[in-house]
C-alpha cells in the first residue's frame, strides 16, 4: 500500500499545460469550425469552380472579375481561418517541444504570436507574387497565377481544420504532429510547381533555372519562417 505522504506529494504535482485542456483553444477551434462551414455553405459552388479551373488548367480568370464583394469577404475570412488554424497547430507543436514557453507568457498571447507569424508569412508571399507578376508577367498570366495560388490556400484551410483537430486532441508524438503539419506545405509546393510548369510553358532546358526561381519564392520563405519561430521561442524562454 502506497504511503499517505507519497500520495499527497503526487497529488500536489502541477499538471503540465496541454492545449487540449485549454478552454480558449477549444473556443478558437469551434469558431473556426463554424466559420469555415458557413463559407462552404455559402460559396461551395464558387470554390468547386475554382478547383475545376485549377485542375483542368483552364485559361480563364472570370471568377475574380465576376465575384461579388460578399464572396470576396467570405473567401478572405476563409484564408484568415486557415491562418488561425495553422497558428494553433504551430502553438501545440511548440509547447509540446518546449513546455517552458507557457511559463513566461500566457498561452492565449503565445497563440496570438504564432497566428501573427503565419499571417505575416502569407502577406510576404502575396507581396512576392504581386511583384513577380508586375515585373515579369503579362496581366493575364499574373491573374491566372494568383487565382491558382488563392485556390490552393482556400483548400489548404480545410486540410488545416482536420490536421489541427488531430494535432490538438489525438496526443500524437512530436514527430507525428510535425510531419502532419509540414505535409500541407509539401503538398502545396508540389501543386504549385507543376501548375507553374503548365502556366509558364517551361521548356526542358529552362527547367533548372525555373527550379531555382521556385526555390527562391517557395522554399526559402518557409525556411525563414521556421527560423523566426525558433528565434521567438528561444527569446521567450530566455524571458527577454
Amino acid at each position: 500500500m502506497m504511503p499517505l505522504l507519497s500520495i499527497m506529494i503526487q497529488a500536489g504535482k502541477l499538471i503540465p499545460y496541454a492545449p487540449r485542456r485549454d478552454d480558449a483553444v477549444s473556443v478558437v477551434l469551434l469558431v473556426c469550425f463554424f466559420v469555415i462551414f458557413y463559407v462552404l455553405a455559402a460559396d461551395g459552388r464558387f470554390l468547386f469552380q475554382m478547383l475545376q479551373n485549377f485542375m483542368l488548367n483552364r485559361k480563364r480568370f472570370s471568377i475574380f472579375d465576376t465575384s461579388t464583394t460578399s464572396e470576396v469577404n467570405r473567401l478572405f475570412l476563409l484564408i484568415l481561418m486557415g491562418c488561425v488554424l495553422s497558428g494553433v497547430s504551430l502553438f501545440t507543436i511548440c509547447v509540446t517541444y518546449q513546455p517552458a514557453l507557457t511559463d513566461h507568457l500566457a498561452p492565449i498571447a503565445l497563440l496570438g504570436i504564432y497566428v501573427a507569424v503565419v499571417i505575416l508569412y502569407l502577406l510576404q508571399k502575396w507581396v512576392f507574387y504581386k511583384l513577380l507578376g508586375w515585373m515579369f508577367l503579362d496581366s493575364d498570366t499574373a491573374k491566372l497565377s494568383m487565382e491558382s495560388y488563392y485556390t490552393l490556400i482556400y483548400f489548404a484551410t480545410f486540410y488545416f481544420l482536420i490536421s489541427t483537430l488531430v494535432i490538438v486532441f489525438m496526443r500524437l508524438p512530436l514527430w507525428g504532429s510535425l510531419t502532419l503539419y509540414l505535409s500541407v506545405f509539401l503538398i502545396l509546393r508540389i501543386f504549385i510547381f507543376f501548375k507553374w510548369i503548365k502556366l509558364f510553358s517551361v521548356k526542358k532546358y529552362g527547367l533548372l533555372r525555373f527550379f531555382l526561381y521556385f526555390c527562391a519564392l517557395e522554399i526559402v520563405p518557409i525556411i525563414l519562417a521556421g527560423a523566426i519561430v525558433l528565434i521567438i521561442n528561444e527569446l521567450l524562454i530566455l524571458n527577454l
